[in-house]
């Protein structure tokens, strides 16, 4: 046998083996295929089996109580200072509002909404 011959065998022997291997990944099930725990419509669309519920938001501890956080009035905002608010006003979440900052305005019981002023001193104490 020549040298010529063995290396055209070899190349055959590889290319057919490496079409085997891509026929045997035809087999897997492809993603829109339906499993075993999935079952086609009539018009070949997936039934997907019911996916868990997201994350809860935290549970409100109650409403806010603004007289309770009135003693903020006059102090300079700071991340303690929100957080004492926040539990002394029994309020589920709090934040500072800047003046002309952008806010989301729908209303929440449980928040307590500190305004501050040009040098992020507290003006107003307000619940919602």
């Amino acid at each position: 046998m020549s040298c010529r011959r063995v290396l055209s065998m070899g190349l055959v022997v590889a290319g057919l083996s490496s079409i085997g291997c891509a026929g045997a990944a035809d087999m897997r099930p492809s993603p829109t295929s339906p499993s075993t725990e999935q079952q086609a419509d009539s018009d070949g669309n997936v039934a997907r089996p019911p996916q868990p519920p997201g994350p809860e938001p935290p549970p409100a501890t109650g409403t806010c109580v603004v007289e309770q956080a009135q003693w903020a009035i006059g102090r300079p905002a700071s991340s303690s200072l929100l957080e004492r608010a926040r539990v002394d006003a029994t309020a589920s979440i709090a934040r500072f509002i800047r003046p002309n900052e952008a806010i989301t305005m729908e209303y929440s019981p449980a928040r307590l909404n500190l305004y501050l002023d040009e040098q992020d001193v507290v003006r107003g104490v307000v619940c919602g």
